[in-house]
């Protein structure tokens, strides 16, 4: 077993200074209170795919179907920018009021998209509904570290992202499948009875003290930094808007994507200077970043996160497309993926528990994302179903025991004080990388396929084959068969590029993961439990 390392920072300081302190009177009240936290988590990650399989019926009914993908894309990007910010707000206002006003958000966002009468509304629901779920997010990851001792915390941890894989896995078929029923605005105003149900015991069961003295909203308000908050979300909304639009609707060079990005940087800049000259109010303390550990986990889950969406956007392509199989098949590939998140996220929790330590853990899940991303790499039209399978399920363990240890490692480095804001930052990044690794994967593939297509493609009706391979994937499958090999070497060969995107991000995954230290996993919790 490793020697154990304690970090010498500022971090590790004033333990005893939470405001609020979460007290669990019995085992029973401790289990409501994790169901409300997971249930808020599978509804948030359920929102983020359920409008897949809502599009068609609703753009047939509220019309104008150019801005049908931001009912995706506001959802992801405002739960996404929002994010950083809860773990802040929950130390000045409280865990339990967080959590209620999440759910409320959640709650009135699904009542006006399910009401919507046009695009406009719907979108707007969206984004409301994005707040609410980038909030539960966080706020259940930062309850369950207030709550659970450091060395069990990666059980719950994990627990927590099999909900959200579960809510993300069956987002697309629940949406399908009310819609077909009821209609797709009971796909909305479903989840409102849920979200309440949730936000009940949230209210009954989550027993938060105050240990400071009591304050006024004026006082409370005066502890935000305001001026912070708003320039580091403005900054990630111009970020996020970049990388949806270029490449799609605008060239990345364009004047329009090149303002987003020079907006992002002026306001992140102006952020940083905020936190700077108001450390007591900062919305993510800098001096958090002095910990070399807090930084070697946000990377991590940058990282992997990027990884892990960028082949879970891509695959469906091969299977479909490449392999020529029926979407039920991807789908299942996908499923299995999930099968591997599920046992990597209990089992490094388990282990973790039984050990004390994380060092060894990482180093293997690294090398085993390593090894599958090699693997994935070298996909092609005769790899075997059961070799897919069976690299999927890896990737998806290595992925969930990465980031379930990257959480666990974060919040034995920092104290109780700064366990929130810390743990705003990861689930931050692990959203960043998200959307950065769809964004990056697809801007590859798309601009890897008309470089292939203009290669391998000849023939009489050569611009007619290629400006269709580029509109539409499915109309490869409609291709005479000469037109059709040389669409499928072309899908085949940018896909390999993308590939090999993922592949350079796992070894940088393993190559960050050696100068991680190893923090003892003994330290108590600053929950009261008198069960």
């Amino acid at each position: 077993m490793q020697k154990q390392v304690d970090e010498e920072t500022l971090l590790l300081q004033d333990s005893k200074d939470a405001a609020y302190v979460i007290q669990i009177n019995s085992k029973s009240e401790k289990t409501y209170v994790l169901v409300s936290l997971y249930v808020g988590v599978l509804l948030a990650a359920l929102d983020g795919t359920v409008v897949a399989s809502l599009l068609s019926h609703i753009a047939s009914e509220l019309g104008n179907l150019s801005f049908a993908p931001w009912i995706a894309s506001s959802y992801m990007i405002l739960s996404s920018a929002f994010q950083p910010l809860f773990g802040k707000l929950s130390d000045v206002f409280g865990r339990k009021r967080c959590l209620l006003a999440c759910h409320t958000l959640f709650a009135f966002g699904s009542l006006l998209s399910g009401l919507s009468n046009g695009m406009s509304l719907l979108i707007i629901g969206r984004c409301i509904q994005g707040i609410g779920g980038g909030g539960l997010v966080a706020l259940s990851s930062i309850v369950v570290s207030d709550m659970i001792p450091l060395r069990e915390r990666g059980i719950y941890q994990g627990i927590g992202n099999i909900s959200f894989g579960v809510g993300a896995s069956l987002g697309g078929s629940f949406g399908g499948i009310v819609s077909d029923r009821f209609g797709w605005r009971y796909a909305f105003l479903g989840q409102i009875t849920i979200s309440c149900v949730a936000m009940s015991l949230v209210y009954s069961k989550l027993n938060e003290i105050n240990t400071k003295r009591i304050e006024d909203a004026c006082s409370q308000l005066q502890r935000v930094d305001f001026a912070g908050s708003f320039s580091l979300l403005g900054s990630l909304i111009f970020f996020f808007l970049a990388l949806n639009l270029g490449g799609k609707y605008a060239p990345w060079r364009s004047p329009q994507i090149v303002l987003l990005l020079l907006l992002f940087v002026v306001l992140f800049l102006f952020f940083l200077r905020a936190e700077h000259r108001h450390p007591k109010k900062a919305i993510v303390p800098l001096n958090l970043f002095r910990s070399a550990t807090v930084c070697i986990c946000s990377i991590l889950c940058l990282l992997s996160s990027m990884a892990a969406y960028s082949y879970i956007f891509n695959l469906p392509i091969y299977i479909e497309i490449v392999l020529g199989k029926s979407a039920s098949a991807s789908g299942l590939i996908l499923a299995v993926n999930f099968i591997g998140v599920m046992f990597g996220s209990l089992s490094s929790g388990f282990i973790m528990r039984a050990t004390g330590g994380y060092k060894v853990l990482l180093l293997l899940s690294g090398l085993i994302y390593f090894v599958n991303c090699s693997v994935l790499y070298h996909f092609d039209v005769t790899t075997p179903t059961k070799m897919q399978a069976l690299t999927v399920c890896c990737l998806g363990f290595g992925y969930s025991s990465i980031v379930t240890v990257s959480l666990v490692a974060l919040m034995s480095s920092v104290s109780p004080r700064l366990q929130a804001v810390s743990s705003s930052v990861l689930y931050a990044s692990r959203g960043f990388g998200s959307t950065v690794g769809v964004a990056v994967s697809s801007s590859i593939f798309a601009n890897s396929l008309r470089y292939y297509l203009s290669r391998y493609v000849t023939g009489p009706e050569r611009q007619r084959i290629i400006d269709l391979a580029l509109s539409s994937s499915d109309a490869v499958k409609t291709f005479p068969t000469r037109y059709k090999l040389q669409a499928i070497q072309a899908y085949m060969s940018s896909l390999k590029i993308v590939f090999g995107f993922i592949l350079i991000l796992s070894a940088l995954i393993w190559l960050v993961s050696i100068p991680m230290k190893q923090h003892a996993l003994n330290r108590p919790t600053e929950t009261l439990e008198e069960a």
